[in-house]
């Protein structure tokens, strides 16, 4: 999966979190909503 904007991410302590590195001039609060709820 690819989602515009998003330049990295991890899964960190057992796949129990995820962190996601963003392009802040390409993603916003609400789309950033929408992309986590997407990868969960």
């Amino acid at each position: 999966m690819t989602y515009p904007g998003v330049q990295k991410d991890y899964a960190i302590h057992a796949d129990r979190e995820l962190r996601v590195i963003v392009e802040s001039g390409k993603v916003t609060g609400a789309l950033a909503d929408v992309i986590s709820f997407k990868m969960a």
